[in-house]
């Protein structure tokens, strides 16, 4: 059944991902704030590797890793980053004050890209609406998501919570 399930996934990536992709639209404006027991940085390849209990702070943005590593391009600006825990934890809230939640055990977020990856184990949350799989991919740009892999043994599972009866097709 690849329609239904492309449906449920159309469907999940309205009610879900604009809050993921953007958060609140001034957590971009806040200094970004990291915490960890160990840093280590090789200035000329533009790598800031953290070790231990990391925490970075952006706003309403909170990541918790147990290693995170930063990737900057020949300017000094941010490029990417990847985090590796059991699990990576994050949240945010949205410009509508909803809470999206999400986690696995690496993820990574290429900002030039425009992309999230989240591996091993994902889950993501946005309000009380669930989606589960080993790899979600969210295209920011785009606006696509991916979750499962092709031919893999992983299913994707999804949990929609029913909407107010009044609701006007808004996000929520």
């Amino acid at each position: 059944m690849p329609q239904s399930r492309d449906s449920l996934l159309g469907l999940l990536a309205l009610l879900l991902l604009p809050g993921l992709a953007w958060g609140l639209s001034s957590d971009r404006e806040q200094p970004l704030e990291l915490e960890a027991d160990r840093k280590v940085t090789r200035y000329k390849q533009g790598v800031s590797e953290y070790t231990g209990s990391v925490r970075l702070d952006q706003g309403s943005l909170h990541l918790e890793a147990e290693r995170m590593t930063l990737h900057a391009d020949s300017d000094g600006e941010l490029e990417r980053i990847t985090a590796e825990g059991d699990p990576v934890r994050f949240r945010q809230l949205t410009d509508e004050q909803v809470e999206v939640r999400g986690e696995s055990r690496r993820m990574e977020y290429d900002l030039a890209g425009q992309l999230l990856t989240l591996e091993d184990g994902g889950v993501l949350r946005y309000g009380e609406d669930v989606l589960e799989s080993d790899l979600i991919e969210y295209e920011m740009d785009t606006e696509v998501l991916r979750a499962g892999e092709p031919g893999g043994d992983d299913r994707v599972h999804i949990t929609l919570q029913p909407r107010d009866g009044d609701d006007d097709g808004e996000q929520p």
